[in-house]
């Protein structure tokens, strides 16, 4: 699947410092889920998703953000 622009250009310091690692999640609350995987060996705070819904993109960060990842990786332990 191809990552909207928006997305990227959102995404673009992460990935200048980390690669190219935006993935696409799915559907959540009727938007399209992104996030930015940081690669195995970078140790961060909390993950960045990007919801984009009719041309609009709001980047979420902490906790919400992981619960968003949860809601797509059944098998992640809750902290």
């Amino acid at each position: 699947m191809t990552i909207p622009q928006k997305v990227m250009d959102a995404a673009a310091e992460l990935r200048a410092m980390y690669g190219e690692h935006v993935e696409h999640l799915g559907e959540f609350q009727g938007a399209q889920a992104y996030y930015y995987h940081f690669p195995d060996d970078v140790t961060v705070g909390f993950p960045c998703v990007y919801l984009l819904k009719e041309g609009k993109l709001t980047e979420i960060g902490g906790f919400f953000a992981l619960d968003i990842l949860g809601s797509f990786f059944k098998d992640v332990e809750e902290v």
